[in-house]
């Protein structure tokens, strides 16, 4: 399978149906990063962050910070591109901007991840990036714990309590409250459909007996809606799988959507391509009530499509 990597940056606007193309510049000293896909973003404040990654070659253990200037009050997903059969990362911000600058922040000495890709990574308390699992060429797949803290800019690895999550990649992670979920992923033979709490407080992690049907998987996507995890998609070795569960965490208990489809193609693609449901590598984020998926990859065909799915906030 051919791969082609991509650098660019696409912002979409929520409230106009909108795609732009900023102008992309770096700051002194600093550089645009390189294509690079398998990555993970943060939103933070109006930056993005960018951790890790592969090029096709080797993974990265580099952060990269995508600042926009304040020029509106519009909320828009901004998405970074970086795959032909895409994996994009998407952020939420309260802005629209024309133009964007990248910065590779400097940041003391000391331990910080081994380059990772097919990680996770969740802001917590507005201030810290919690990243978690992953797959590094040398090491294989991992379950290691790391905190960058965005204010210090510095990266530390939590002693913790209980039984992590098994050694994984192409889980899904979210934060609800003070509790990180993790769910799923690939473990280099199986495919997962474990679910795993862990206390961000107490560092204390919990395998949670969860109850209701839902199909072991890898890439999919997983978002926090109030007291709800939702998981949308994803690939179980076989089949592009195109269900959406919902889990509510004080009960434990998982419930399959029935969901409406659109009843024409959605009119915001950016690479011309009909839509396809069944879909593993694609994002998805909770903004204005609703969740926003973009893109993924069915087989050998990329999506470039926006979906929304509505009536989301009540669950």
């Amino acid at each position: 399978m051919f791969y082609t990597s991509y650098d660019k940056i696409y912002i979409f606007s929520l409230d106009l149906d909108k795609w732009r193309v900023p102008a992309v510049s770096a700051e002194m000293g600093s550089a645009c990063p390189g294509p690079i896909w398998n990555h993970t973003a943060c939103a933070f404040e109006s930056k993005m962050i960018v951790f890790g990654g592969f090029n096709g070659s080797v993974q990265s253990s580099d952060v990269s910070i995508l600042s926009f200037s304040d020029d509106g009050g519009e909320s828009y997903v901004m998405v970074f591109l970086k795959l032909r059969f895409l994996r994009s990362v998407i952020c939420v911000l309260t802005i629209f901007p024309d133009s964007c600058r990248w910065s590779q922040p400097t940041y003391p000495l000391g331990a910080k991840p081994s380059p990772l890709s097919q990680h996770t990574s969740c802001l917590h308390l507005g201030r810290y990036m919690v990243v978690f699992g992953g797959y590094n060429t040398s090491n294989g797949h991992l379950n290691e714990l790391w905190i960058f803290d965005l204010h210090a800019l510095s990266w530390t690895s939590p002693e913790y309590f209980g039984t992590p999550p098994s050694k994984r990649r192409g889980h899904g992670a979210a934060i609800i409250r003070d509790k990180m979920y993790i769910f799923g992923g690939f473990d280099g033979t199986s495919h997962l459909n474990d679910l795993h709490c862990i206390d961000l407080h107490s560092f204390s992690w919990v395998l949670l007996d969860s109850k209701g049907g839902r199909s072991p998987r890898r890439h999919h996507a997983m978002e926090a809606v109030g007291d709800f995890l939702v998981v949308y998609g994803g690939f179980d070795g076989e089949r592009y799988l195109e269900d959406v569960y919902s889990l509510n965490v004080n009960t434990s208990v998982w419930t399959c959507w029935h969901i409406l489809r659109p009843t024409m193609s959605p009119l915001n693609n950016i690479g011309g391509n009909g839509t396809i449901f069944g879909r593993s590598l694609h994002t998805m984020t909770f903004a204005k009530r609703r969740l926003v998926v973009f893109g993924g990859v069915h087989g050998s065909r990329s999506l470039q499509d926006v979906l929304y799915l509505e009536n989301v906030a009540g669950k």
